[in-house]
C-alpha cells in the first residue's frame, strides 16, 4: 500500500457471535466515516465487537476517538461492546498505550484472546 492511501475494512460475522471488523493499512479522518457505517448498526443493537488492529501502519485520534464513541451507541445507554487486538510492539499498540486507552477498552495481544473475552466464563 502507498504511502497515504486510506486503509481497508473488512467485517465479518452475522450477529450471532461477535462481529470481527478487520482494518489494514492506514487510518485517519479519511477512514472515519466508512469505519463509523460498519460500526454504527453494531453499536445500536448493543452487540459485541473485535476490531483488529494487527495489519494497521498507521491510524490517528480521529479513528480512535470513533472507535471509543461506539461504545457509547445509542442514547438509551446501548452500544457496542468492544475488544481491540492490538499486537505488542505495532504503531496501534503504542498509539493505544500512549492514550491509555486499554483503560477504556479492553485490549488484547491476538484475535483469539480478544473473541474469548466475549464467551461465558465456566
Amino acid at each position: 500500500m502507498a504511502q497515504g492511501d486510506p486503509g481497508s475494512i473488512r467485517v465479518e460475522g452475522d450477529g450471532s457471535a461477535p462481529w470481527v471488523l478487520e482494518l489494514h493499512g492506514e487510518h485517519d479522518l479519511s477512514t472515519v466515516g466508512a469505519i463509523h457505517a460498519r460500526l454504527a448498526p453494531i453499536a445500536d443493537r448493543g452487540e459485541a465487537a473485535v476490531i483488529d488492529l494487527s495489519q494497521v501502519t498507521f491510524i490517528d485520534s480521529a479513528v480512535l476517538t470513533e472507535l471509543i464513541a461506539s461504545r457509547r451507541g445509542r442514547e438509551d445507554g446501548g452500544g457496542a461492546r468492544l475488544a481491540i487486538v492490538a499486537p505488542p510492539g505495532g504503531f496501534p499498540a503504542r498509539m493505544l498505550g500512549l492514550l491509555q486507552l486499554e483503560r477504556v477498552v479492553a485490549v488484547y495481544e491476538s484475535r483469539d484472546e480478544a473473541l474469548a473475552s466475549f464467551e461465558p466464563a465456566a
